[in-house]
């Protein structure tokens, strides 16, 4: 893997390091040292796309600012990432190859992106430290969300008011077979949506005392559950 910078960016990082040299152009492969820095000096990229020494990392662009590590070789070990470290171990943020080798927890690895902590550290911990929610999407579209009352949404961002440390599912399709060896929970499709489940187990008919009962889907077909009041 390598990294390739302007001449103009070069010949500043190579001040900044305390080194001379004349380059009309270069590529750094491995490990570039910057030991001549001192703890509070930070490289920083500034409006004229020029690097300088500065104790503070930032830079004020009406366009895409961003830390780019390259890797087009197609090879089945192939990646581009960053690792950070302390005394316990490391966090990786990384993209395979198209052609990367290897399957992890029954995944193929092939063209995935990986954010990854290494087994020696305590864990790995995400977090959103104002009362904002955290959202997962795939093409597109939100698919989960967990808002700052602990609730979590499956195909919705929206919580009933009182609602805290619930889970609530969006309308969807409704599942009518089911893979082996998992249950389907889901919202019915269609208007006054209910409680739907596929499972592999058949139902069976039964005779039953109740004064209540809740339609639900079941395998693709309504029921009326059967409840008792006990209280409440």
């Amino acid at each position: 893997m390598s990294c390739s910078y302007r001449p103009s960016i070069l010949s500043k990082i190579v001040g900044l390091l305390g080194l001379k040299a004349s380059l009309s152009g270069a590529t750094f492969s491995g490990t570039v040292n910057l030991s001549n820095l001192t703890a509070s000096t930070m490289l920083q990229l500034d409006s004229s796309k020029n690097i300088v020494s500065s104790n503070t990392l930032s830079t004020s662009l009406n366009a895409d600012n961003r830390f780019t590590v390259s890797n087009p070789n197609t090879g089945v070990a192939a990646t581009a990432g960053i690792r950070t470290s302390a005394d316990v171990g490391g966090t990786i943020l990384q993209t395979l190859s198209s052609n990367y080798a290897g399957t992890y927890a029954g995944v193929a690895l092939a063209g995935l992106s990986y954010i990854g902590s290494e087994s020696s550290n305590s864990g790995l911990f995400i977090t959103q430290d104002g009362a904002k929610p955290i959202y997962l999407a795939t093409n597109g579209v939100i698919r989960q969300t967990i808002n700052s009352a602990g609730n979590i949404g499956i195909g919705t961002t929206t919580f009933e008011t009182s609602q805290v440390g619930g889970l609530s599912i969006k309308q969807g399709t409704d599942a009518t077979t089911n893979s082996a060896d998992q249950i389907s929970i889901y919202s019915t499709a269609g208007a006054n949506s209910t409680l739907g489940f596929c499972t592999e187990q058949a139902v069976a008919t039964a005779a039953e005392t109740s004064d209540r009962t809740l339609t639900v889907k079941i395998n693709g077909a309504l029921y009326k559950m059967l409840l008792t009041y006990i209280s409440g």
